[in-house]
Order: structure tokens, then C-alpha cells, then sequence
């Protein structure tokens, strides 16, 4: 820039324009101070400044790149948009060993009740359990059912459980209790199926005597001999929504019974025979 300057200044002096030397003199002096290169527009003076700002920012954010990746070069997992995988906790609970209370898990019969509370008969007793905090409850003979070999489970509307054994019929509401031959002469047979109808009334099936009835008391329900009814043993019991008991019979069609009386459907009225 000194030799360009003094070229310039020569110039001007030789044409006689001392004045024009001095402004060209104080330009130089002030792009001298300010740090201005001459000649160079303020445009290109702005681009220069933001391409040194951008390769700044550059530099800046390579050095907190190094500076977070972890030590000795091990490359960060790619990022993942699925969801982690929560495990679950399950309370642990102590059951019983099969020597102290049977097969559990050999479940023949379930019932839900009122209040939620599942209710399983099993090889091994009675299960109550609670689905919402997994608690459960074991009934065996020492807590008063008649067997631990439960055949059926039925529960009333208000939550009263029936079971039936080969040793009698046991009924919980807050206890047990057994009705049995010992106990109850409409009993006095081999226990069948066993149905609680809307009101709370139960029905089973007796292979001495073909249907008992407990309402509070127990009775017998005997059908008229009307020359239809199946002297054998019933197989399945349903009470519809209008009360009426529906038999099923092991080799004789199906019964019905309104209260009252007694009706008899076999093959000829298209019920199936067996």
C-alpha cells in the first residue's frame, strides 16, 4: 500500500492538486486506523466478516461435539423414536405345596361374584381370589366344606356360594356349612349338577330322587308319573328368565318344569336323544 500511495501522491503533485494529495493522504491514514483494506467495497468487507462469523460458529460447536462424545472414540446409540420397555413388577405370593392342599390348578369350576371376587373349585379346595389385588384364599375341609374334590360352583345373586362333593353340598356366606345324607333326607343319593335361579333358589339334581329344592328349606320336587319322565339320572340343569327349570337327561330328552307342573321333550318333539 506504501508504494500505491506514493505513486498516487506523485500524480497529484505533478497536475498541481495538492489539496487532492492531501485528501488521498488523510483516506490512507483513516483505513489505516479503522483496518479498512482500500479499494475493497463495503459489501465484500460485510461478506468477509460472515463467512469468519459462520466459520466461528463452526469451530464452536465441532469443540462441544468432542467435548460430549464419551472417552476413548465409542460412537453414541442412534436415536430411536420406539417406546422403552417398562418391566412390570409382580408381587410374589406363598402358596401352598400340592402335599398340604391338593392340585390347585386342576380348576373344574368357576363363578364370578357381585362384589368381583373370582371363585374357582379346584382338586385341591376352594379358591377365592381377589382379581384386583391378588390376594386369594384357600378352603379345605379344615375350614368346613364338605370335599376337596369340588364338582360345581354356583353363586347367588346376593353372594351366597354353593359347591357340590361325592360328600354333600357345602354353602358359604361369611361360614360354612354342609348338607348332606347325615344331615338332609332330600339328599339321600348321588349329587348332580347344581343351579341358582334369579331369586336365590337352588336346584339339584338326585340320583335317588330327581330334583331337590332349597328356598331356605330343602324339599323334593317330584314329578307326576305321567308315563314321560326318565327314570334316570339328570345330566345338566338351566333356569330361564321367566324361572322355568330345564333338565337334561342323560338318555331321555329334556325336561322342563314351570312350578307347577312338568313337561317332557324326546325325539318326537325334535329334542335330541341323548
Amino acid at each position: 500500500m506504501g508504494e500505491e500511495l506514493t505513486r498516487s501522491l506523485r500524480m497529484l503533485a505533478e497536475r498541481g492538486e495538492e489539496r487532492g494529495a492531501q485528501a488521498v493522504l488523510q483516506d490512507a491514514r483513516a483505513e489505516a486506523a479503522t483496518g479498512r483494506v482500500p479499494g475493497r467495497p463495503s459489501w465484500q468487507r460485510g461478506l468477509v466478516v460472515a463467512i469468519g462469523t459462520a466459520a466461528g460458529v463452526l469451530v464452536v460447536i465441532a469443540a462441544a461435539v468432542l467435548l460430549l462424545r464419551p472417552f476413548g472414540g465409542e460412537e453414541l446409540p442412534p436415536a430411536t423414536t420406539e417406546a422403552p420397555v417398562v418391566p412390570t413388577s409382580v408381587p410374589e405370593t406363598s402358596l401352598p405345596s400340592v402335599d398340604a392342599a391338593g392340585p390347585l390348578n386342576d380348576v373344574d369350576d368357576l363363578a364370578l361374584a357381585p362384589n368381583g371376587n373370582l371363585w374357582a373349585a379346584t382338586a385341591g379346595g376352594v379358591v377365592r381370589w381377589d382379581v384386583v389385588t391378588g390376594e386369594f384364599e384357600i378352603f379345605t375341609e379344615a375350614d368346613g366344606i364338605p370335599d376337596r374334590e369340588i364338582e360345581t360352583l354356583e353363586i347367588a345373586p346376593d353372594g351366597t356360594v354353593w359347591i357340590t362333593t361325592d360328600n354333600g353340598i357345602g354353602r358359604y356366606d361369611g361360614s360354612w356349612q354342609v348338607y348332606s345324607e347325615d344331615n338332609t333326607p332330600e339328599l339321600n343319593g348321588q349329587l348332580g349338577a347344581l343351579v341358582v335361579d334369579q331369586n336365590g333358589v337352588v336346584w339339584v339334581a338326585v340320583a335317588s330322587e330327581p330334583i331337590a329344592r332349597y328356598d331356605g328349606s330343602w324339599a323334593t320336587v317330584d314329578p307326576a308319573p305321567d308315563g314321560g319322565w326318565p327314570a334316570v339320572t339328570t345330566g345338566g340343569l338351566a333356569v330361564d328368565a321367566d324361572g322355568t327349570l330345564w333338565v337334561a337327561t342323560h338318555f331321555d330328552g329334556i325336561l322342563a318344569f314351570d312350578g307347577s307342573s312338568w313337561m317332557h321333550f324326546d325325539e318326537t318333539d325334535g329334542a335330541p336323544s341323548r
